[in-house]
């Protein structure tokens, strides 16, 4: 008789709960403007433009980096968009280029998570 035990490390499981909450993450458009004005991602009247569904000015350069179709395309699913998901490729893009870590985008999304806190939390 054979056993497969798939004993996983806290680090393991840390980062498995880490993508489960990150699949998981999503913000209106108007939680996220305020997230990122409130980061000072955007200035206010950026903010106020993109909750509103326009292309923050500032923003424009990021516009610049896609083709002529993924611009058009991007443009578009923000305007009609009601929902920001955390790993959408065009979230993930545009967090890199204004230079987000991982860390401040899941900040942004209200994602803090500490699996080893959890277990001990767990144990009392």
């Amino acid at each position: 008789m054979s056993f497969d035990l798939n004993i996983k490390s806290a680090a393991e499981i840390e980062a498995d709960s880490l993508q489960t909450l990150r699949a998981g993450a999503a913000l209106t458009r108007r939680e996220f403007c305020l997230a990122l004005a409130t980061a000072s991602v955007l200035q206010p009247e950026d903010a106020i433009a993109a909750a509103k569904g326009e292309w923050p000015s500032v923003m424009g350069g990021f516009l610049s980096f896609l083709d002529p179709d993924q611009s058009t395309d991007a443009q578009i699913e923000w305007a009609a968009t009601g929902s920001i998901d955390r790993l959408h490729p065009f979230v993930l893009s545009l967090a890199s280029w204004v230079g987000l870590s991982d860390q401040q985008l899941d900040d942004l999304f209200g994602i803090a998570v500490s699996v080893a806190d959890d277990f001990a939390d767990d144990e009392h």
